[in-house]
């Protein structure tokens, strides 16, 4: 199960888990897929649009690290109305 979120720049964020599946079972070895909410907030979002992010969710059950390019940043944020505080 995921329970935190990082960037490479050492930024956390709160998660949630969404969903939890188990995909398939063999002596007693699960395998899990899991739906986790990472809450990023829109101003770093921009701040990534050049360069992208580098996100590492992680919990007791190990960790994964998602590569998120700069373009799928700025076409997300053109189809996400804008926050007001």
């Amino acid at each position: 199960m995921f329970d935190s979120a990082n960037s490479i720049d050492g930024r956390s964020w709160p998660t949630k888990s969404v969903r939890r599946d188990v995909l398939s079972c063999a002596s007693q070895i699960c395998s899990y897929g899991e739906l986790v909410l990472v809450d990023v907030d829109s101003a770093y979002l921009r701040s990534k649009i050049a360069d992208g992010v580098n996100l590492k969710i992680w919990g007791p059950g190990g960790e994964q690290v998602f590569v998120i390019p700069g373009a799928y940043i700025s076409a997300f944020l053109a189809e996400v109305p804008a926050q007001r505080p």
